[in-house]
Protein backbone atom coordinates (compact mmCIF):
# COMPACT_ATOMS: atom_id res chain seq x y z
CA UNK A 1 0.00 0.00 0.00
CA UNK A 2 1.21 3.52 -0.78
CA UNK A 3 0.04 6.68 0.96
CA UNK A 4 0.80 10.37 0.38
CA UNK A 5 -0.64 13.05 2.64
CA UNK A 6 -0.21 16.70 3.47
CA UNK A 7 -0.16 18.26 6.91
CA UNK A 8 -2.43 21.08 5.68
CA UNK A 9 -4.94 20.71 2.87
CA UNK A 10 -5.61 24.46 2.78
CA UNK A 11 -2.95 27.14 3.25
CA UNK A 12 -2.86 30.90 2.86
CA UNK A 13 -1.36 31.88 -0.47
CA UNK A 14 2.43 31.94 -0.06
CA UNK A 15 2.53 29.47 2.85
CA UNK A 16 4.14 26.05 2.72
CA UNK A 17 2.90 22.54 3.48
CA UNK A 18 4.65 19.30 4.35
CA UNK A 19 4.10 16.31 2.09
CA UNK A 20 4.61 12.90 3.73
CA UNK A 21 4.62 9.48 2.07
CA UNK A 22 4.63 5.94 3.34
CA UNK A 23 5.11 2.67 1.46
CA UNK A 24 4.17 -0.60 3.13
CA UNK A 25 6.50 -3.48 2.24
CA UNK A 26 8.82 -1.46 -0.04
CA UNK A 27 11.10 -4.38 -1.00
CA UNK A 28 11.81 -4.23 -4.73
CA UNK A 29 9.82 -1.02 -5.17
CA UNK A 30 11.07 2.37 -6.36
CA UNK A 31 9.05 5.54 -5.93
CA UNK A 32 9.09 9.16 -7.01
CA UNK A 33 7.32 12.21 -5.62
CA UNK A 34 6.43 15.09 -7.94
CA UNK A 35 4.37 18.25 -7.95
CA UNK A 36 4.83 22.03 -8.21
CA UNK A 37 8.34 22.76 -6.92
CA UNK A 38 8.89 19.14 -5.82
CA UNK A 39 10.76 16.59 -7.93
CA UNK A 40 12.19 13.61 -6.05
CA UNK A 41 13.03 10.95 -8.65
CA UNK A 42 14.08 8.38 -6.04
CA UNK A 43 12.05 8.86 -2.87
CA UNK A 44 13.37 7.60 0.46
CA UNK A 45 11.44 4.49 1.55
CA UNK A 46 9.53 3.34 3.49
CA UNK A 47 8.61 6.84 4.71
CA UNK A 48 9.84 10.40 4.46
CA UNK A 49 8.60 13.95 3.93
CA UNK A 50 9.40 17.17 2.11
CA UNK A 51 8.31 20.76 2.53
CA UNK A 52 6.72 22.40 -0.50
CA UNK A 53 7.84 25.76 -1.76
CA UNK A 54 5.37 28.64 -1.29
CA UNK A 55 1.95 27.48 -2.50
CA UNK A 56 0.16 30.16 -4.53
CA UNK A 57 -2.44 28.05 -6.34
CA UNK A 58 -4.10 24.64 -6.02
CA UNK A 59 -1.24 22.13 -6.19
CA UNK A 60 -1.34 18.37 -6.67
CA UNK A 61 1.49 16.12 -5.48
CA UNK A 62 1.87 12.55 -6.71
CA UNK A 63 3.55 9.49 -5.23
CA UNK A 64 4.30 7.03 -8.04
CA UNK A 65 5.76 3.61 -7.27
CA UNK A 66 6.66 0.61 -9.39
CA UNK A 67 8.05 -2.87 -8.96
CA UNK A 68 9.06 -2.94 -12.63
CA UNK A 69 5.77 -4.48 -13.70
CA UNK A 70 2.97 -2.73 -11.87
CA UNK A 71 2.64 1.02 -11.26
CA UNK A 72 0.79 2.46 -8.26
CA UNK A 73 -0.09 6.14 -7.96
CA UNK A 74 -1.69 8.27 -5.29
CA UNK A 75 -2.11 12.03 -5.05
CA UNK A 76 -2.73 14.68 -2.43
CA UNK A 77 -3.81 18.27 -2.98
CA UNK A 78 -2.94 21.55 -1.27
CA UNK A 79 -5.34 24.41 -1.91
CA UNK A 80 -5.01 28.10 -1.12
CA UNK A 81 -7.31 30.63 0.46
CA UNK A 82 -7.29 34.29 -0.48
CA UNK A 83 -4.79 36.62 1.10
CA UNK A 84 -5.91 37.54 4.60
CA UNK A 85 -5.21 41.12 5.60
CA UNK A 86 -4.68 41.90 9.26
CA UNK A 87 -6.12 45.14 10.56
Amino acid sequence: MIIITTDRQVVRSGDQATITWNVTNPTGITCSVTGPGVNIPTATLPTSSVQTPAVTAKSEYELRCTDGTTVWKQTTVVETTGTIEET
